[in-house]
């Protein structure tokens, strides 16, 4: 006789980290976490040891629940409804990462990598995730089991959990349209709609748009880090960008003062995160950080672009490393210059910026994606038939959200 007692969600979060949460759905939204997993990624081959760390992950689960299901034909795999992976980089069809965000400098961003001795590009997170489990020597019925796993960018993963805080912690039955804005390692933007979660097929890849530069970078020749465009948000605002901005051959004012913060932290293995937090605090020109100053410069571009773009949203959010009330501040001001009270939209009057840009409601920046996975994940197990759904949503743009309060 099959167990069908519990009823699990599962999520993944890779970054440099592997997290790995598996939560049991109670009555009334009730839920119970049952297992979690959390090491560092270390070693050279960055996705050798991704691979080995969801392994032990998937191991740690079926070891803590063989006896449970020993008398019965299901495992464990068989009891988790959804299983979502929020991964960084380009993820097109809710499966494989096909390139490596750009926040990890020392490994190439094109996913190719060696396992058992076979070349492999890209990292097909189903694949793997079938292959270890058949490792574990697991009674599970793979064709159903690997339709429940969904892969999403890890800015797709932030956005649901504003959407969720929205819906069920500020009581909101209808949340406004909104766009997430992820300022960190990385640049990027997720969407949201009435009651759906939206992802396009290839994802928004908003990071990469090119914005006027900055005086201060026009005056120190700064080109931006990006690999592949230089110049683009992401290679002028990331938090890697800011770093290198500090090299010991800038020799202009006002950058050169960084170079010694640069010397202070590089020996730190979060050199650039404390680097950072130190720019944004330095002073600056007109009363704002000089770091401010030239965060808020690129981001207040994405916004006006997002703003007049068809997304159209009713407000946008501000999350991430970057994201602080400074910043949050400075970027409204050059947003509403940009403007110049045109378009005449209510929502983009200075009298009501205040609830069009906003930041996060939610700040927990090292597990956020990993909550995200999880909303994502309860969502689709709470849908008549979450199998079909999971499985219908690699091709079409939408995931509905479905959340009980």
């Amino acid at each position: 006789m099959k167990n069908t007692s519990r009823s699990l969600v599962a999520a993944f979060a890779i970054e440099n980290r592997v997290d790995f949460r598996v939560e049991e759905q109670l009555a009334k939204a009730q839920r119970n976490i049952v297992f979690e997993f959390s090491k560092k990624v270390e070693g050279p081959d960055y996705f050798r040891a991704v691979r080995q760390l969801m392994h032990d992950a998937l191991k740690g689960l079926h070891d803590r629940f063989a006896a449970e299901y020993s008398q019965s034909h299901n495992s464990i795999f068989d009891a988790i409804e959804a299983m979502v992976i929020s991964t960084l980089g380009v993820v097109p069809r809710y499966s494989d990462l096909v390139q490596l965000t750009l926040w990890n400098w020392t490994t190439n961003a094109e996913v190719v990598w060696e396992w058992n001795g076979k070349q492999k590009a890209h990292f097909q997170f189903v694949e793997e995730i079938q292959d270890i489990v058949t490792e574990l020597d697991v009674g599970c019925n793979f064709e159903e089991f690997t339709k429940r796993i969904l892969v999403v960018n890890d800015v797709v993963a932030c956005a649901a959990v504003e959407y969720e805080r929205r819906l069920v912690d500020l009581k909101k039955q209808n949340p406004e349209e909104f766009v997430y804005i992820k300022a960190h390692d990385g640049i990027n933007a997720g969407v949201i709609e009435k009651n759906l979660k939206f992802t396009k097929v290839a994802h928004a890849e908003l990071g990469h748009l090119y914005p006027n530069y900055h005086d201060v970078d026009l005056k120190n020749g700064f080109k931006g880090v990006c690999p592949y465009h230089n110049n683009c948000l992401e290679g002028l605002v990331s938090t890697h960008s800011l770093y290198e901005r500090a090299r010991g051959d800038v020799s202009s004012s006002p950058i050169v003062a960084w170079t010694k913060l640069r010397t202070k932290f590089e020996s730190d293995p979060n050199a650039e995160t404390l680097f950072c937090k130190a720019v944004i605090g330095s002073r600056g020109k007109r009363g704002l950080a000089l770091g401010v100053d030239i965060v808020a410069h690129y981001i207040a571009q994405l916004v006006h672009h997002i703003a007049l773009s068809p997304l159209m949203p009713e407000h946008v959010v501000l999350g991430g490393r970057l994201a602080t009330e400074e910043v949050l501040a400075a970027t409204k001001l050059k947003v509403l210059d940009m403007m110049n009270s045109y378009p005449a939209r209510s929502e983009l009057m200075s009298a009501n910026f205040d609830e069009y840009l906003r930041l996060a409601s939610v700040t927990d920046k090292r597990s956020i994606e990993l909550i995200g996975g999880m909303v994502i994940g309860r969502s689709l197990a709470l849908q008549k038939d979450s199998r079909s759904v999971s499985r219908a949503t690699r091709s079409p743009s939408r995931i509905e959200l479905v959340i009980s309060n």
